[in-house]
């Protein structure tokens, strides 16, 4: 054999070595892809459940979701109010940044107080989070002498959590109501609004006192056992004195003496109430009142007024009761001196009446003697011869 083939076939054999060690490694590394796949079987089964339990939970939050959005209705927060008319409640409110979506001309909306500007922390998006947690890592390739035990890859990472709802507002972002307006100007300074209802006294000062920020929402949100913190003292001082021992009872033991219909399974549950139709029946029975509260001052100023005339049409009766009271007396006095005259000239004409009596009398008398003197005389003369 010559030594070209001595070192041939040498050749061959440190090659042999190579590709034997070379397939050795082949094989170490099928053999941990194999685990490895088995693994990611497994952590894909277990992200389907994962999945099917997430899908699940998200179909039961989605009506909850739906619920809270059209129940809450579009919001608009940070709202710099402008003096406020104190005899109208017309104000104009400005934005330091504009908002996100605009506020529809003639739209009405319901106006919150706002103590604290609205920070609320970012969001993760749920789906994103769900993707992260759901990642499987790609294997690594085992190491020269490192066994099977699967520290070749990464472990894949748990099940993602179903995810819960957002918690209630802090108390700095829940304000007390302010009233129910409506927009009736949009300009490029500010939007103008005006009280959709006449405001009382009461409302107008709150309205004045309260310089905002503000919030606006186009829909009024309905009661719920969540909403009123019996322990948060700013809570319980947006509440009737009368109706707050029925908010810190809600969800406690009942008392004996609690209606029947307020009681489930031993706790006392208070009634929830539709605010929106309260505050509109509240705003027609106070429209109501005020109507007849201006009818009745306009009724109390014509009886004023008529009482007014009655006394001057008194006063003037009463002058001219006076007036004829003085010329009464004027004519009672001349009506007693006419009839005192009246006696003396009666006095008098019977005093000449009588005088005249007398005299007819001795007329009388006097012509009977005259005529007895007469008769008398002729006959004396016949005797005479």
């Amino acid at each position: 054999m010559s030594i070209w083939s001595k070192v041939l076939i040498g050749l061959i054999a440190v090659v042999s070595l190579a590709f034997f060690y070379l397939a050795m490694r082949a094989l170490k590394t099928h053999q941990a892809w194999h685990g490895e796949v088995a693994k990611y079987e497994k952590a894909i089964a277990d992200a389907a459940v994962s999945r099917e339990a997430a899908e699940k939970e998200l179909r039961n939050l989605r009506p909850v979701l739906h619920s809270a959005l059209v129940d809450r209705g579009r919001i608009w927060r940070d709202a710099i109010p402008g003096p406020v008319n104190p005899q109208t409640g017309d104000v104009t409110i400005t934005f330091t940044v504009p908002p996100a979506t605009p506020i529809d001309d003639k739209a009405v909306l319901f106006v919150f107080d706002q103590p604290e500007p609205a920070t609320p922390a970012a969001a993760a998006n749920p789906l994103e989070e769900a993707l992260q947690q759901d990642e499987i890592a790609a294997p690594v390739e085992p190491a020269e002498g490192q066994e099977e035990t699967g520290e070749a890859g990464t472990a894949p990472a748990a099940p993602a959590a179903a995810p819960t709802p957002p918690p209630p507002p802090p108390a700095g972002q829940v304000g007390a109501y302010l009233g129910q307006f409506k927009v009736v100007g949009i300009g490029e300074t500010g939007i103008a609004l005006a009280p959709a209802n006449k405001l009382s006294p009461t409302a107008l000062q709150r309205l004045i006192e309260h310089r905002g920020p503000w919030m606006l929402a186009d829909v009024l949100r309905s009661d719920r056992h969540d909403i009123f913190d019996p322990e948060n003292p700013d809570h319980m001082a947006m509440l009737p004195e009368a109706t707050r021992r029925e908010y810190e009872k809600d969800g406690k033991d009942a008392d004996p003496n609690d209606p029947p219909e307020q009681v489930v399974e031993g706790k006392f549950v208070r009634k929830l109430r539709d605010y929106d139709v309260i505050f509109r029946e509240d705003a027609r029975l106070r429209t109501i009142e005020i109507d007849q509260l201006e009818a009745a001052k306009k009724d109390l100023a014509y009886v004023t007024a008529a009482h007014k005339a009655a006394l001057a049409q008194e006063q003037s009766r009463r002058d001219q009761i006076a007036a004829l009271e003085t010329e009464l007396a004027k004519y009672t006095r001349e009506r007693d001196a006419v009839v005192q005259h009246e006696e003396q000239v009666a006095a008098r004409l019977a005093e000449v009446q009588a005088g005249i009596d007398r005299l007819f009398a001795e007329n009388k008398r006097l012509a009977a003697e005259l005529a007895e003197l007469q008769s008398a005389r002729p006959a004396a003369a016949a005797v005479r011869p």
